[in-house]
């Protein structure tokens, strides 16, 4: 069965307009939600867990150039490192796993 990229994508923005907050990196900025990785991903992590703060959600092509890990994004006037980023569903969704700003790379 095939994946209705659209209906996904109308779902996750309706997750975000429940609880939205801007990232900002660089000079653009994205909405996105709060989210956290599971707990099997982050001892996998293990030597990173630590550091770990929290992840956010975004949807991938709303950034003309995606953070990558060791980049600097801000959340509420609050600056982040990014530890990791995975994507899902074929580049539709980006999640950015987020430590604190003088975290190493």
């Amino acid at each position: 069965m095939a994946v209705d990229r659209d209906a996904l994508k109308t779902q996750f923005l309706a997750m975000i307009n429940d609880d939205p907050f801007t990232v900002t990196f660089g000079t653009e900025t994205v909405s996105g939600f709060h989210g956290n990785m599971l707990i099997k991903e982050r001892q996998l992590q293990a030597g990173e867990s630590q550091s770990y703060l929290f992840s956010v959600w975004t949807i991938h092509s709303d950034w003309d150039t995606v953070p990558t890990r060791g980049d600097i994004v801000e959340i509420d006037a609050t600056e982040y490192r990014v530890m990791a980023t995975q994507n899902y569903r074929n580049d539709l969704f980006l999640r950015l796993d987020l430590g604190g700003k003088y975290e190493s790379r």
